[in-house]
């Protein structure tokens, strides 16, 4: 890119965030209201501080670019030595039957997730569509008694961040994907496809997988890239956050495509400017989606500050563009996060409910990450029949495997010093790199008590895949260097096949088990549980309409499937609804879920609920999770 067509995109830019200073949200419209309501003790309304967080960072980033086009003429000139154009990685060529099988990866990987992705959403990602890629069933002011449906607007989508719970590349495309699905369907206002809504996410699994297979071929491995495309395919637990319309479903495509960009510059010793603008988008995007990941794009860059410094001819010249990518990127990111962090700083370290990292949950992790399914589940009857990896294998013989194999991971990337990047593009440093990052993030997170879930990690299980199948490719297939024993290919080989052999039926039944448990029931059953009251409703003679009462958590997403349902918190709550229902003379139906968070939180209620005399269960329904477990009560006469 000439240094004329760096600065025309520097003054382009440049004149964009000044029309957003003039013509976007002013200060004397918003600042006032903040203010006022912190003088109150109150918080400010989201708007107002998203308005000021985008005004905030347009001064920053204008700032920003003024320095940048002020020092163009020295970041933005081309390299002149023709030495750091050379690079002596060889590409695996075209196997014809390298595409056919990637293509038959991503239709599995697509069809074992619709499924689940056409059921019932969870809590999250309900919140989601209620408050912001889609809309809320509100009080009609013309018409008492009734709702009216209001949408949520772009701006809401965006900016919207009283809960982490709002991952935003994922709402966006989740709101586009409703719009599209609205003008094909002509849909009523407030209804909405449960397919619809993890369409992205759909898309985003899809292109992990074939993201996968194109990287490890980078690295000169296309059979391994397919066979780790259909194993990503295949792994239960990217089934299900593949399908969870949040991030996690685009961390893992991001993750390899960010691998992808860091190999391509090593392997063009920095000179190619697009691996460049790859990289700066891809960590722009993986940070606003999920800004835990700062974790790992900064010790992604840290090997790549390291690699341009020991291979290049021109390191400082390298160094220099690695800056500039990031300053991109980091104003992007400024733009659109500025406003959520200002919202944040509302609510961040204000929770009333944490979940460190334990012992038991960093066993759970492990399980999940390489067996696919949880560790161990409570012998209640929310749990029947959810599959757990412990009483298959026994929690010692667990732990022992997994020690071994984290060694094993470990370990073996630095042994193998010598594909380092200037030799092959840099699989192993890559990659282990990610393992190094992903451990740093839990250490952090275990150090300081923080909330961990172990859906957190999952950029890592990519990483996972990768090296299980590069370890046995180079068995299988690489050949020795000179000087060693010409036997010790054949005796690897037999090493090799009966350990990949040993693996698959080791794995095998916890993934079938857990992929046909996926495949037919929902993921909470908030859906389900809506049909059944419409439906009791419809059975009723009298005419009447229940009085439908969620208890506890779950009352919060509900609506976005039930808009008439009332909410409980408290026995004192739930007995003004009884009272309520029979002073009009009419049924009580109340919903219960996350019994585990709601016998924990509100325990009162459960008195009223567990009286027989007072309720009556009439029906249950199942989830992937215990806390995912729904009860129907109806009122006794």
């Amino acid at each position: 890119m000439s240094l004329r067509l760096v600065r025309i995109l520097l003054l382009v830019l440049i004149a964009l965030e000044g029309a957003l200073l003039l013509f976007g949200p002013q200060t004397k419209d918003h600042l006032p209201a903040i203010q006022e309501a912190l003088a109150a003790k109150e918080k400010p309304d989201w708007d107002d501080d998203a308005s000021m967080g985008i005004r905030y960072a347009a001064w920053i980033n204008l700032a920003l670019l003024l320095v940048l086009l002020g020092t163009a003429q020295w970041w933005a000139k081309p390299f002149t030595n023709l030495k750091s154009q050379i690079s002596n990685f060889k590409s695996a060529g075209n196997q014809r039957w390298f595409w056919p099988l990637v293509l038959l990866a991503i239709i599995t990987c697509v069809a074992l997730r619709i499924p689940l992705a056409s059921k019932s959403l969870w809590w999250d990602e309900s919140w989601v569509v209620l408050q912001v890629s889609h809309g809320k069933w509100r009080p009609d002011t013309k018409k008492p008694g009734q709702l009216k449906f209001t949408s949520h607007d772009w701006k809401r989508c965006a900016f919207y961040y009283q809960k982490p719970t709002n991952h935003v590349p994922m709402s966006l495309a989740q709101k586009t994907s409703f719009t599209l699905w609205r003008a094909v369907t002509d849909a009523k206002p407030g209804a909405f496809s449960d397919l619809a809504a993890r369409i992205p996410a759909l898309l985003a699994s899809a292109a992990a997988v074939l993201l996968l297979a194109l990287l490890m071929r980078q690295w000169g491995f296309p059979g391994a890239g397919v066979v780790a495309a259909f194993v990503l395919a295949l792994h239960p637990w990217h089934i299900r956050y593949g399908v969870d319309a949040r991030a996690y479903a685009l961390v893992v495509p991001l993750c390899i495509a960010g691998m992808f960009a860091v190999t391509r510059i090593f392997q063009t010793r920095g000179f190619a400017v697009l691996p460049w603008v790859a990289w700066g988008a891809i960590e722009f995007v993986w940070l606003w989606a999920y800004p835990n990941a700062v974790v790992d794009v900064l010790v992604l860059n840290l090997l790549l500050a390291y690699g341009v410094q020991r291979y290049n001819d021109m390191p400082w010249q390298t160094l220099v563009r690695l800056a500039v990518t990031n300053a991109f990127a980091a104003m992007a990111f400024i733009q659109m996060f500025l406003p959520n962090f200002m919202q944040a700083t509302r609510w961040a370290g204000n929770e009333t409910v944490s979940q460190p990292l334990t012992k038991a949950l960093f066993d759970s992790t492990l399980s999940q990450l390489v067996l696919g399914v949880e560790l161990a589940w409570p012998p209640t009857v929310e749990a029947a029949g959810l599959v757990s990896s412990t009483p298959g294998i026994g929690i010692s013989s667990f732990r022992g495997a997994m020690w071994v194999l984290l060694a094993i991971l470990v370990l073996l990337p630095i042994a193998r010093h010598r594909f380092a990047p200037k030799g092959s593009g840099g699989p192993w440093w890559v990659l282990s790199n990610l393992f190094f990052s992903t451990s740093l993030f839990m250490l952090i997170v275990s150090s300081t008590g923080s909330y961990f879930y172990p859906r957190f990690i999952i950029a890592v299980l990519p990483c996972l895949i990768a090296i299980v199948c590069l370890l046995m490719a180079e068995a299988i297939w690489k050949s020795e260097p000179k000087g060693l024993p010409s036997w010790l290919p054949q005796v690897r080989r037999w090493v090799a096949v009966p350990l990949a052999l040993a693996l698959i039926i080791q794995v095998f039944p916890f993934w079938k088990a857990q992929a046909t448990l996926l495949a037919t029931r929902p993921y909470a059953p908030l859906r389900d549980v809506s049909d059944y009251v419409a439906e009791r409703q419809a059975l009723r003679k009298d005419g009447k309409q229940y009085l439908v009462v969620c208890y506890g958590h779950g009352h919060e997403t509900l609506p976005i499937y039930l808009p008439t349902v009332a909410s409980a918190v408290s026995r004192a709550e739930l007995e003004k609804y009884i009272n309520q229902a029979r002073t009009e003379q009419r049924g009580l139906l109340v919903l219960q879920g996350h019994t585990g968070h709601n016998r924990g939180l509100i325990p009162d209620g459960f008195e009223l609920l567990d009286d027989k005399n007072v309720f009556t269960q009439v029906n249950s329904f199942a989830g992937i999770d215990p806390e995912f477990y729904y009860r129907v009560f109806e009122m006794n006469q």
